[in-house]
């Protein structure tokens, strides 16, 4: 059935097939090495797709989903402990006193709390493994 129009080639293909390759089932996802050597929620969550066998969609709703918990936990001051992965924890940072860097005038930085990682010995094992 035609609709009389003449379909024209898309000129974002060739854009996208360079942030795109080619899964083992065929499908396309984002690609998990880039050159700033960081991968994104959107490649994560199309990897853990692909290896749990299930939709994106899927995947995206249960990475999210621990990912806002892992929030929910930090903000209530607890820690969160991933065995064999690592622990998030909640800091105290005391105020201090530092340097505008604009104007070179003492200026006090109020108390916060901050998020900190410490990774498993398992994982630093296997960082430092890989990178040999």
């Amino acid at each position: 059935m035609s609709t009389g129009r003449k379909s024209r080639p898309s000129k974002a293909v060739p854009f996208l097939r360079l942030r795109l390759t080619t899964c083992e089932t065929g499908r396309i996802v984002p690609r998990t090495t880039s050159p700033t050597r960081h991968m994104t929620l959107a490649q994560l969550e199309a990897i853990l797709a692909e290896r749990l066998g299930t939709r994106t969609e899927e995947a995206t709703r249960m990475l999210r989903g621990a990912l806002s918990l892992v929030a929910e936990r930090l903000e209530a001051g607890e820690s969160v402990k991933l065995a064999g992965f690592g622990t998030f924890e909640v800091r105290e940072r005391p105020p201090r006193r530092r340097k505008d860097p604009r104007d070179g005038r003492d200026i006090e930085v109020p108390a916060r709390r901050g998020v900190v990682f410490r990774p498993s010995r398992r994982v630093v094992a296997s960082v430092n493994r890989s990178a040999d």
